[in-house]
């Protein structure tokens, strides 16, 4: 018979930080709701629709997600080892 009483717990070290696990799961959601989005609605139209206040914020919060998010390391760019 199997002893399940004595397991050791389920240890998932993915190699990365909890925070950047966070942030790629968010990040997965967020590009899930705006695939269903573009489903539903054609994007630039939908954009255009709104407010301009409104439209500004969405242009802000997506440059600022790409300078905060993006990887600014100083590497080679790996296709130059070929």
């Amino acid at each position: 018979m199997i002893d399940l009483t004595n397991r050791a717990p389920l240890n998932l070290n993915l190699g990365i930080s909890k925070s950047d696990l966070l942030i790629g799961v968010l990040a997965i959601v967020f590009m899930e709701i705006i695939h269903l989005m573009q489903n539903t609605y054609k994007m630039r139209d939908w954009i255009r629709s709104k407010p301009g206040l409104l439209r500004w914020s969405i242009y802000y919060a997506a440059v600022l997600a790409i300078l905060l998010l993006g990887v600014n390391q100083d590497k080679r760019f790996i296709y130059f080892q070929f």
